[in-house]
């Protein structure tokens, strides 16, 4: 520059010589030292990278072309990945634009994710409780229909439809016990209920057995069939057997079977085929019965 032109500009460490219009001329160390960036970020545990961008007009070219650089950036900016820093640009008014990249060192989290996982942890888990209840019951409740209903009834029961058919041949069996009323006379109402499960039970266990389905028992009552799809599928000979050789078992049980009391009990029974309608009544308490002459006749062989 000519002597005697132009002006100097002093930013306290260094003298600028310049001649024209100057827009600023800013000492960067000491802004950023006046800032404290480096010291404020690694406060709050973060990275940063402070880079300007400018746009450049090549004459030979006739096109503009981008430069990044970078004006600051903190001691660990390096080991953190691009895909993790949250960038805020600031532009200005002339051809370079200032970007400001800022990243935590285990990377952003909400203020609130923690509690969150922690209620999404503990909701999940309340939830599959209740679900594994809610489906525990139903299944329980499934169970107590199978043995309430024979399989192919209980299919159209679920399903919403009136549940009877029409039987060619049924074997029924109807058992009660000898003298019960005044035996039950001379017991205190708890002993008979236990008595009577006691019995029942075996003689359920028998049903199982030899495969006969019972219908159920009344009082001492007790009335069972076999034949076709009770329980399951079966000829009608082969129902008659089944009914015939749980009859026998149950005469057999009886012989050995004893009250608390140590009394011992007996039972009268009758067995007829014949003709049947049978089916499901209600709903809400579903019990599935036959109706027919041959049950008739069954009773009073029974009774005789």
């Amino acid at each position: 520059m000519p002597a005697g032109m132009g002006y100097n500009i002093n930013t306290g460490e260094a003298n600028y010589s310049s001649w024209g219009f100057v827009a600023a001329i800013i000492n960067w160390q000491r802004l950023l030292d006046r800032s404290r960036i480096y010291e404020r970020f690694e406060n709050k545990g973060m990275q940063f990278e402070l880079t300007k961008t400018d746009r450049i007009f090549n004459v030979t070219t006739k096109d503009y072309f981008e430069k990044t650089s970078v004006l600051a950036q903190s001691a660990g900016a390096y080991s953190i990945g691009p895909g993790n820093y949250l960038n805020v640009s600031l532009p200005d008014a002339t051809s370079n634009n200032w970007t400001l990249s800022v990243a935590y060192d285990d990377g952003f989290h909400a203020p609130w994710f923690g509690w969150a996982t922690a209620m999404s942890v503990i909701f999940s888990l309340v939830l599959s409780i209740v679900l594994m209840v809610i489906l525990l019951e139903k299944q329980e409740h499934k169970n107590l229909l199978r043995e309430m209903l024979p399989s192919k009834a209980l299919k159209k029961f679920q399903r919403g439809g009136i549940v009877v058919k029409k039987y060619k041949m049924f074997t029924i069996f109807f058992s009660d016990i000898v003298g019960f009323t005044s035996m039950a006379a001379k017991m205190t109402p708890i002993d008979v209920m236990k008595m009577l499960n006691s019995f029942y039970t075996e003689v359920d266990k028998l049903a199982d057995k030899h495969k006969v389905y019972k219908i159920r028992t009344i009082g001492d009552a007790y009335m069972a069939v076999g034949g076709l799809s009770c329980p399951d599928k079966c000829s009608v000979s082969e129902g008659a057997l089944r009914v015939t050789l749980f009859a026998l078992d149950l005469m057999e049980l009886v012989k050995s079977f004893r009250t608390d009391d140590g009394l011992e009990i007996v039972i009268r029974a009758g067995i007829h085929s014949g003709p049947v309608v049978a089916g499901v009544i209600e709903r809400i308490r579903p019990q599935y019965t036959i109706f027919g002459d041959a049950v008739n006749i069954a009773s009073c062989v029974e009774s005789s």
